[in-house]
């Protein structure tokens, strides 16, 4: 049993809240340390012992590689029949290889930042809060607290390996975890981490354990800084110079699949002991906080995985409009009240359902919870008073500015020279400007009562922005427009996706057409094709371009309808009469003459961008098939679709020219220009090109959305005037939710955290 530490005593002029002594006063009972038998501990012995071997037969790969090249200097002569050949193909794939197999002991992952480290004078009640708990865990005080900006909390060995000999530990904790959870809740958390180091023994044995396989798991799966510089590289404009960094990747592939059995074997040896050790420590928090708290944990972070990856949407969106919140873990914690009802229960059904695999390090939520429930504890640590379980930001005595703090060193570590002081706003002002475009959002979700598809243009009437002759006729003709779109509305519900469908196969047949242009072969599969015959490719791409042509028309019914429809609603907005019944109409006019001139164009040029994409789909697949014996005539092809795509986009952004960002942007005096497309590439600058249209394509798909998302709020409120109510919010048929364009319900692949 690991010494008793001393709980460090306040110094004099240190004064404590009510609630921060409450707190200490609740940490006062000490827990039995959690029984291990002899054979659990042979067990981790044996299984640290052979994850030491893994580094070694790293090693032995490596000498392996060097060996083979000096084997082919040394004694594979280039004087046989072919010989030389073989001879001097060995020397660039072994050198390659060995250097992609040494490269991740000295590289380092490019986003790793250094967590803020935390002096006990700025928080001393957060250092003896710290204390108690690991006086009542039994496990040694941590060297040093730090802090991130991710919602997560670790204790590990300080320095590393070194840490196995000196025992010393660090606790890092990340601060969304402080602004989003309850005091009872992070102790848990805290009180789980320590509870790994509460058997000295265990804690080394499972810091190797752990430490070796991250270590593997991030060699084979993760980017470093090497992988940084060299996709850098292969964005040259040179196509030959991009071949070869291609092949140079291939060899990384390679290396980290000879990795990936090293992986493999670490993982099978060490998974099960780990999720054992999980178990264990998993009785701490619970006998700490109890069952209730442990399980509310667990729901807790689910919900700040998933408002963390809002905030990183929201970082996004900020970002391009020149302006950073100064508070990320307080934005993340605003995002949990975003999640909607019908989002967490999908969450939350997901976590409960899923099942321990055999690699997992972890096990499942439902398992672990039912082992905590099981237990039957109902936690030692309660808070006296009015607050029986506080927000954990009392354990805090600095914490907005720690908050501050970390949040601009994330900035700093994400984006390099290109951060500035002036970036940095109030996050409160952010949230504002963002909850009014969630509004907007919600708006145009309730107007066309369907999720609009943002890659397809909104047409508008070129007079949408003069008032009508007879507002009285206009009237009626808006009421009926409203009625034929809602009649076509169930048939246009499924359209949407038929349509992406077929235009997803035009995309792919019009590639393969290029490619067989080239006189180049291909396998089918690549093109979702039956055959690699020429016939076959167009035969194909004519039946997808009709089924385009026929659902475009299909769908123009209930699109027609719409636009007929906003269209009058925006007219008759421009009657003074309607104007002076809606709070500040006169702005509202104003704004609209504007964004309806931006709306027609953004939608006209966003019809343009299929055109792009085909073209640039096909120099993709001619790319991936150059070699010596066809790079002249390819690279002729593509020179010429890069001709093309550089015109369509000096078109583009001649046609912005001179026109004022229709939104609040922290650069007064930024243009349409400016924002979608600042500068047309050379010809020649593939990289530059692709850049330059994947800017494009986000930047003219979230103007669309933004744009009409204002034009109908306001067109509602004319309705609303002239006695139409506002329709309802839209049920997602696949979902169930009322979700917005801008719902957090629409945003794809958010994860679930892992716990701890």
């Amino acid at each position: 049993m690991p010494p008793t530490p001393v709980r460090d005593e306040p110094t004099d002029d240190v004064v404590y809240t009510a609630t921060q002594k409450q707190i200490l006063a609740g940490l006062h009972e000490r827990l039995e340390a959690t029984p291990t038998t002899l054979t659990y501990r042979l067990a981790l012995l044996a299984v640290a012992a052979v994850n030491l071997l893994l580094p070694v037969l790293y090693l032995a790969l490596i000498f392996l590689v060097a060996y083979a090249v000096y084997w082919n200097w040394r004694y594979n002569g280039s004087d046989r029949a072919g010989g030389w050949i073989l001879h001097f193909a060995l020397y660039p794939l072994g050198l390659v290889t060995l250097i992609f197999l040494i490269k991740p002991l000295f590289a380092r992952d490019p986003r790793e930042s250094a967590p803020l480290k935390l002096k006990r004078t700025a928080e001393p009640f957060l250092f003896e809060y710290v204390g108690a708990i690991c006086q009542i865990v039994g496990a040694p005080t941590p060297s040093s607290i730090r802090l991130v900006c991710e919602p997560n909390a670790s204790a590990s060995l300080s320095g590393g390996l070194w840490g196995v000999i000196t025992g010393r530990m660090d606790l890092t904790i990340g601060l969304p975890l402080v602004t989003g959870m309850t005091a009872r809740q992070l102790t848990g958390i805290l009180a789980h981490e320590f509870g790994h180091f509460a058997q000295q023994g265990g804690m080394r044995l499972s810091f190797i354990v752990r430490h070796i396989n991250w270590w593997l798991v991030k060699i084979v799966f993760l980017r470093d800084a090497w992988d940084e510089k060299l996709s850098e590289l292969g964005q040259a404009r040179d196509p030959r110079l991009i071949v070869f960094v291609w092949g140079l990747q291939f060899c990384i592939f390679l290396t980290r699949q000879l990795l990936f059995g090293l992986v493999w074997m670490g993982n099978a040896i060490s998974f099960y002991l780990l999720r054992q050790m999980e178990f264990d420590a998993d009785l701490y928090e619970a006998r700490l906080v109890g069952h209730r708290v442990f399980t509310s944990s667990f729901t807790r972070m689910m919900e700040l995985g998933i408002a963390h990856h809002m905030s990183m949407n929201d970082l996004g969106s900020f970002h391009s409009e020149g302006r950073l919140p100064d508070n990320l873990p307080a934005l993340i914690a605003a995002n949990i009240k975003r999640i909607t009802p019908e989002l967490r229960k999908e969450f939350l059904k997901l976590q409960l359902s899923q099942k321990t695999e055999l690699f997992d390090s972890h096990p499942s939520d439902r398992e672990r919870i039912d082992r905590a429930r099981g237990a039957g504890a109902v936690g030692v640590f309660q808070i006296a008073g009015d607050q029986p379980d506080p927000p954990a930001r009392c354990l805090f005595t600095h914490l907005d500015r720690l908050c501050c703090g970390i949040t601009v060193d994330y900035y700093k570590k994400m984006l390099g020279r290109e951060f500035k002081k002036s970036l940095v706003h109030p996050v409160g002002e952010l949230i504002r400007r963002r909850d009014a475009e969630f509004a907007a959002g919600k708006a145009l979700d309730r107007y066309f009562q369907v999720h609009v598809p943002i890659e397809r243009p909104l047409p508008l009437d070129q007079d949408a922005a003069k008032p009508p002759a007879k507002p009285a006729e206009a009237a009626r003709d808006l009421q009926e427009a409203r009625e034929r779109m809602l009649g076509a509305l169930a048939e246009y519900k499924a359209l949407p996706e038929r349509y992406d469908q077929a235009e997803s196969v035009k995309f792919a047949t019009s590639a393969a057409l290029m490619v067989l242009d080239a006189e180049l072969k291909y396998r089918g599969a690549d093109f979702n094709l039956p055959d690699n015959r020429h016939e076959t490719a167009r035969g194909y791409h004519k039946r997808a371009v009709g089924a385009v042509q026929h659902l475009a028309g299909r769908m123009l019914v209930f699109e027609t309808a719409a636009s007929e429809r906003l269209t009058l609603a925006l007219r008759l907005l421009q009657v003074p009469k309607v104007a002076g019944a809606i709070p500040q109409g006169d702005l509202l006019q104003t704004e609209c003459q504007s964004l309806i001139a931006d709306g027609r164009l953004i939608s006209e040029m966003i019809g343009e961008l299929p055109e792009l994409q085909s073209l640039f789909r096909g120099i993709s697949a001619l790319l991936s098939r150059m070699n010596d014996n066809n790079a002249p005539r390819i690279i002729d092809q593509v020179v010429g679709s890069l001709s093309r795509m550089t015109d369509q986009l000096q078109q583009i952004h001649d046609q912005l020219d001179g026109r004022r960002y229709a939104f609040d942007h922290a650069d007064g005096k930024m243009t349409l220009q400016q924002f979608v497309i600042p500068q047309v590439p050379e010809a020649m600058d593939l990289s530059g090109i692709v850049s330059a249209c994947e800017l494009l394509t986000e930047r003219l798909f979230t103007l669309q959305v933004r744009i009409f998302s204002r034009l109908a709020q306001a067109a509602e409120k004319v309705e609303q005037v002239l006695g139409m109510p506002p329709l309802p919010e839209p049920v997602d048929d696949k979902t169930g939710d009322g979700g917005a364009t801008a719902s957090p319900a629409r945003t794809k692949d958010a994860p679930v955290a892992n716990r701890r």
